[in-house]
């Protein structure tokens, strides 16, 4: 259906309709392990699988908003009633017994994605600079998380939403502080405290003018390529694996980019991680735009750690000296050109 604002909305039939087709194949999944289950399994096992049956099927209820256009290759929303996510409020937020289970967590993410204290907040103005708007969004969400959770879903909470933000580093340091502070007097499990502190001080390493860490990866042709190798020219990295949707959909605008600086000293320099070496190499026959090098498991492992990144796609901009620009840079389709010039200057 076209609305009058010209936007592209779900018909609610056919909301209805996908949420029930998710719905029977919960139900169908329930029926199968009722049918098979046994004494034979532990209740361990049992717990596993019954706690996925009750959240996997959160994450794709929840996609449906998501489509893709193949034409420009970019991700957008569908313009869903609101009342199309009720599903949402059925789950127990602070499910003890599901603390261990990722389906869980992903139905959480989905929860705070739909409703929060953001929804229908007027302390934000627009006036602000983004930068500003980032930083009161951060610390809404995470006092929202503090307000919602409890026990160890809330412990996992924060550490996880606290890690991400740590490592965008994109808001003032001394409010990042305070977030801290009041993290390890709420969080009771000391390892993640522990998460936290190794991840800030990494991250503390990684600020503009610091030296970007150091590595050496093949090319699919066996040749070393390592960092110093490439001194003197403005580096662009991306994180990136064939698997990834985000970072594929970047690709285009990725050649662009590239073109538009073809006779410059900038190195677009395209480090594949977390990936089959098979499928890379099956995706240089018909891209192989810059430089592209591969990352074993214990080399993605060494990355992530020392450039402080855990998704992909993930950017990195460096100068001439070997000194890092940006560790947490804006995608190709983003505004990334203007920091590349400004780097050349």
């Amino acid at each position: 259906d076209i609305g009058v604002t010209g936007v592209q909305t779900c018909a609610l039939p056919i909301c209805d309709k996908f949420k029930t087709f998710v719905d029977s194949i919960k139900k169908a999944h329930q029926k199968f392990f009722d049918a098979h289950s046994s004494s034979e399994l532990s209740s361990d096992l049992k717990h596993y699988i019954t706690t996925n049956i009750k959240y996997r099927y959160i994450n794709p209820q929840w996609m449906f908003k998501v489509k893709y256009d193949t034409a420009t290759k970019k991700f957008s929303t569908k313009d869903l009633p609101e009342s199309y996510f009720s599903f949402l409020k059925d789950i127990d937020l602070n499910d003890q017994n599901a603390s261990d289970n990722d389906n869980y967590y992903t139905a959480l993410d989905r929860y705070i994605s739909e409703f929060n204290d953001l929804k229908n907040d007027k302390t934000i103005a627009d006036s602000l600079s983004e930068a500003k708007k980032v930083e009161m969004k951060t610390v809404k969400l995470y006092y929202y998380r503090k307000k919602i959770f409890k026990g160890k879903i809330l412990d996992y909470e924060l550490t996880s939403f606290l890690k991400r933000v740590i490592m965008q580093n994109k808001i003032d340091k001394n409010i990042m502080d305070d977030l801290i502070r009041d993290y390890k007097t709420t969080c009771t499990n000391k390892e993640y405290i522990s998460i936290i502190n190794n991840t800030y001080n990494q991250v503390q390493k990684l600020g503009k003018g610091k030296p970007a860490p150091e590595f050496s990866l093949k090319d699919k042709d066996g040749k070393v390529i390592s960092l110093t190798d490439l001194k003197g020219k403005i580096v662009y990295i991306d994180f990136w694996a064939t698997w990834c949707g985000p970072c594929r959909a970047e690709m285009p605008d990725a050649k662009k980019l590239e073109e538009e600086f073809k006779d410059k000293d900038v190195v677009f320099l395209n480090i594949n991680v977390e990936d089959n070496i098979e499928l890379w190499n099956k995706y240089l026959v018909k891209n192989n735009d810059g430089i592209n090098v591969f990352a074993d498991g214990e080399q993605t492992k060494k990355l992530k750690e020392d450039y402080a990144f855990d998704g992909i796609p993930r950017y990195v901009l460096i100068d001439r000296n070997g000194k890092l620009l940006n560790a947490n840079a804006a995608r190709p389709s983003g505004n990334i050109n203007k920091s590349i010039t400004d780097a050349l200057k």
